[in-house]
This record gives C-alpha cells, sequence and structure tokens, in this order.
C-alpha cells in the first residue's frame, strides 16, 4: 500500500511539474517558481504532490481555471488514499479480532456441552 501511494504521488508531482511547464513557470503564485535543476524541479514538487495529496499542508491558492480543476482533484484523490487507509486497518483489526472471538466460541461450546453431559468440575479443569 505504502509503494502504491508512493508511486500515486510520483505521478501527481510529474503532472504538476508538466501543468506547470504548460502554463508557464513563475507565470502565477501556484505554478512551480523554483530553479532549473533537475534535482530541486522534482523535489519540490514532488514536495507540493505530498502536501496536496495528504491535505496536510498548505499549498499556493490556484489562479486559473486549469489549476482549480487539479488541486480539486488532487484533494479528492487525497481523500480517497485516506479512506481506502482508515478501511484496511478497520478490515485488518476485524480480521485480528475475528480469531479471538471464534476461539471464544468454541470454549462457550464445549463449556455448554460439558454442562449438558453433567461432566464434573475436577474433568472440566
Amino acid at each position: 500500500v505504502v509503494l502504491l501511494i508512493l508511486i500515486l504521488i510520483h505521478w501527481n508531482a510529474c503532472l504538476f511539474f508538466f501543468i506547470s511547464h504548460y502554463i508557464g513557470f513563475q507565470t502565477d503564485e501556484w505554478v512551480y517558481q523554483g530553479d532549473p535543476s533537475l534535482v530541486t524541479q522534482y523535489i519540490y514538487s514532488f514536495y507540493w504532490s505530498t502536501l496536496t495529496l495528504t491535505t496536510i499542508g498548505e499549498t499556493p491558492q490556484p489562479v486559473k481555471d486549469a489549476e482549480y480543476l487539479f488541486v480539486t482533484i488532487d484533494f479528492m484523490v487525497g481523500v480517497l488514499i485516506f479512506a481506502t487507509i482508515v478501511g484496511n486497518i478497520g478490515s485488518m483489526i476485524t480480521n485480528m479480532n475475528a480469531g479471538k472471538a471464534e476461539k471464544r466460541n468454541r470454549m462457550d461450546a464445549i463449556k455448554q456441552y460439558m454442562n449438558f453431559r453433567k461432566v464434573g468440575k475436577e474433568l472440566e479443569t
């Protein structure tokens, strides 16, 4: 799941950089503002994508319609990622408790059978 999230953040960072390039670097506050170094461009784009998809950071306000559309889609994808993670954690907890509940049900059935057959306390333990 973590690898899938990292890949999604990477693709989103690439889309952010492409849209910034298409609109024009430094044309408004939303698009990429940094230097021409490829490493810096990728790190900033990845950082921006992480902030947007996790909705934990303050990102620049979009200015153009394309920017608003992209950010809106990003926020929706981020909410879906969060919901998927919470759902998976809930399923894991449910599955962990299912084994314990099955064991408890079997023990209760055995105790009930022993009571029905009037098995002595010494044999029960």
